[in-house]
């Protein structure tokens, strides 16, 4: 079995792949919540209109659900096409010892 946490060609990408989970988690979170309380204020303020309370605040919240899907599955994957087109061009900060022999 490898040793993949003690790899030193793996420990200069280490940050940046720590880095870029974070980054995606904060930014799904983020998108998360502003779909949800986006489809909660549309519901409340369209039944205050026609004063039908419940009905369209839960429409709409349980429409939330397949469009957050959709959209964060987009989100994910348009971060990970980044991140591996990035690699690619990236250079490893630490070079391969050649025993030369």
């Amino acid at each position: 079995m490898v040793d993949h946490k003690n790899d030193p060609k793996l420990k200069p990408y280490a940050g940046l792949f720590s880095n870029r989970v974070f980054a995606v988690t904060g930014e799904v979170g983020c998108f998360t919540l502003l779909i949800v309380l986006a489809a909660l204020a549309g519901g409340l303020w369209i039944d205050a209109q026609f004063n039908s309370k419940p009905l369209f605040t839960i429409i709409l919240m349980v429409a939330s659900v397949p469009v957050t899907m959709i959209l964060l599955i987009r989100l994910v994957r348009s971060s990970v096409k980044e991140t591996d087109q990035g690699s690619d061009n990236d250079q490893p900060l630490v070079e391969e010892e050649n025993d030369g022999g």
